[in-house]
């Protein structure tokens, strides 16, 4: 297939060694209802079948670009190159394990056009694991509908945000750092959404747009240093968006602080299954310093007395 005009929207696929999975990521771009795109994908060094697999798909497909890093530049640093090179008017970010559903650009591009003030389009991601089970729907708290500063800021850490795979962003929009933050790990792309909404309108769609695959056969959880003390560098960076009043700042951040010391239980456990010991340490630690509720903290302490005796 040929490009019949330049594309409006931009796929970006970071990739490393998963290629029977970026065929279908880059497959479920290339089939949607809205012709008018470009796939770019930005493989960090795989070293296996995905070159060969990209090249079938471009030979195929021209909307199709593909780019190989010499060397691995790491994850972070991957999908800032690919950031960096946008040309489009708008772009989204497809994580090589994920898909989108046929007509989610169609919807994003439309709402996005008659909307010209939104900096982004937000539709429902449904999160899938083992066996194409469905665990849970992302936008399944929100409203369809346009959202406005300050308050479409508190809604989104009131409410959660969408995962990237169901965004669809504009390229130009009104910021002028529109960069990813590496020093906020895990929260990197929550800032870069809530960066947005902190100034511009948004369009949340509970339609579901991309599925998000959580089986996490091949992964282990982050370490517990990628969440913290980076959720301190996050909450910092919020402290300075001084066109934010004062009291919705405050909200957010004690929202996401609140959040995290909530997940920490569950990221103990799977610090343990994945027999990450001192990392789940490291949760317990944290959790016990909020001080609210010892009787969770004796219940992962056992977890870990049991885990380390049994190794």
């Amino acid at each position: 297939m040929t490009i019949t005009k330049e594309p409006i929207i931009t796929t970006l696929i970071p990739t490393f060694r998963r290629p029977d999975l970026l065929r279908r990521a880059i497959e479920s771009a290339l089939n949607q209802t809205f012709r008018d795109l470009r796939v770019c994908v930005y493989d960090n060094a795989s070293g296996d079948a995905t070159a060969d697999v990209v090249r079938r798909i471009c030979e195929a497909d021209s909307r199709v670009t593909y780019f190989c890093h010499p060397t691995n530049i790491g994850a972070f640093a991957n999908f800032q190159n690919a950031l960096a090179g946008v040309t489009t008017k708008y772009f989204s970010f497809l994580s090589d394990d994920d898909y989108l559903l046929p007509s989610f650009y169609e919807r994003a591009v439309r709402q996005l056009e008659s909307r010209c003030t939104a900096e982004f389009y937000a539709a429902n991601v449904l999160h899938n694991g083992p066996g194409n089970r469905l665990l849970k729907r992302s936008l399944s708290n929100w409203q369809s509908g346009i959202f406005t500063p300050p308050s479409g800021l508190e809604a989104i850490a009131e409410h959660g945000h969408s995962e990237w795979t169901g965004i669809v962003f504009k390229t130009k929009g009104v910021l002028l750092d529109g960069s990813l933050r590496e020093d906020l790990g895990v929260y990197a792309d929550v800032e870069f959404t809530l960066r947005r909404a902190a100034i511009a309108d948004y369009i949340v769609d509970t339609e579901p747009g991309a599925v998000f695959v959580t089986d996490g056969a091949d992964r282990k959880p982050y370490s517990f240093g990628w969440y913290w003390p980076t959720l301190d560098r996050f909450s910092a960076s919020i402290e300075l968006w001084t066109v934010v009043p004062t009291t919705t700042r405050a909200r957010i951040i004690y929202r996401y602080q609140e959040q995290f010391v909530q997940n920490c239980p569950r990221l103990c456990v799977q610090y343990l299954v994945a027999d990450m010991p001192g990392d789940a340490e490291a949760a317990i630690r944290y959790f016990s310093s909020t001080g609210n509720d010892k009787l969770t903290v004796n219940a992962m302490e056992y977890l870990l007395w049991c885990h380390l005796r049994s190794t």
